[in-house]
């Protein structure tokens, strides 16, 4: 239970942001009337908002170095490109009905002894989730077309010579080695030594 309380308020705390303000020094760590009422009476959600009051004051009373502002400002913008893709990606995301039931078939006896109606929505989102990491990198990839972003990389490494196409076949002699079972490989070798007593 304390678990799941910890990772409650840990979501909180990412999903409701940690910004501080300026001057917190003074405030008082409360719950506003209109808080209290927020809550409903969940005392979970009340150590939440109290929580992050707490985390509020206390950053508001640090100061970082500079090499700390930068690394937080990276993160910063590396969480909103994340935040940006993963809105691209699910507007470009869709799981038909045809897709989960297709999923759910395949998986028929594996889910047999479970409630469809609690099943089927978290099927959907397991493909949404998927999906929307595979529009992703589509939408990434649209935007190398786009910005021809290939052309501008040859263009300022002009002494590499289509990189692409060396990791391609180093990829195919892993995939290739990966693939010859060991049966294949006795075979490849007893055909040797037969050829050589010949």
């Amino acid at each position: 239970m304390k678990k799941h309380l910890f990772l409650f308020l840990t979501g909180i705390l990412i999903l409701g942001g940690c910004e501080a303000p300026k001057s917190n020094k003074n405030i008082e760590i409360t719950l506003t009337q209109e808080e209290i009422q927020n809550v409903k009476g969940d005392q979970n959600q009340a150590a939440a908002i109290l929580v992050n009051k707490a985390i509020s004051k206390e950053m508001s009373e640090i100061k970082y170095t500079d090499e700390e502002l930068k690394e937080l400002n990276e993160l910063k913008e590396n969480l909103e490109k994340e935040f940006f893709l993963t809105k691209m990606g699910r507007e470009r995301a869709i799981v038909s009905d045809g897709e989960l039931l297709s999923v759910y078939q395949e998986n028929a006896d594996k889910l047999e002894k479970l409630d469809p109606e609690i099943v089927l929505p978290q099927i959907r989102e397991q493909l949404l989730i998927q999906k929307t990491n595979q529009e992703k990198i589509n939408y990434v990839n649209s935007l190398v077309e786009k910005y021809d972003l290939n052309s501008k990389l040859k263009a300022a490494f002009p002494e590499v010579q289509n990189p692409e196409n060396k990791v391609e076949d180093k990829k195919d002699e892993i995939v290739a080695k990966e693939t010859t079972t060991p049966e294949k490989t006795e075979t490849k070798e007893n055909k040797k030594v037969e050829t050589k007593k010949k």
